[in-house]
């Protein structure tokens, strides 16, 4: 499954919060059932041109990875949530949306491999 959400009229200041990006990224894979491999790596980047710097986190998953960009000054984020094993895209999108207060977004989810999965079976 490949999650995808693009989050707009965001806090400007939870999404430019370390912090609570690390949180979030350590928190939602025990929310979602899935084990974590690492802790969460974010960094805060300075930006150019009309990228005006933000957040960028990732947290290793048994199945893949979660990430987020944030990008404070726009008050937009965008975020993958990528994995083998199948989760509870509603919750991951609710938890998201609600931590950085969006209040506008476009998301998709995919199911990915579908050749890969038949030649397993």
């Amino acid at each position: 499954m490949h999650l995808m959400i693009e989050g707009y009229h965001c806090s400007e200041s939870k999404l430019d919060d370390v912090k609570l990006v690390t949180l979030l990224l350590n928190s939602l894979p025990d929310k979602l059932e899935i084990p974590k491999f690492s802790k969460p790596l974010v960094v805060r980047y300075e930006g150019s041109g009309w990228d005006k710097g933000g957040i960028t986190g990732v947290v290793l998953i048994s199945q893949s990875h979660f990430s987020i960009h944030t990008f404070p000054a726009h008050k937009f984020f965008t975020a993958d949530f990528y994995s083998c094993k199948e989760f509870d895209d509603i919750k991951a999108k609710k938890i998201i949306l609600e931590t950085f207060n969006s209040k506008e977004n476009e998301s998709q989810t995919i199911i990915r491999g579908h050749k890969f999965e038949k030649e397993l079976e």
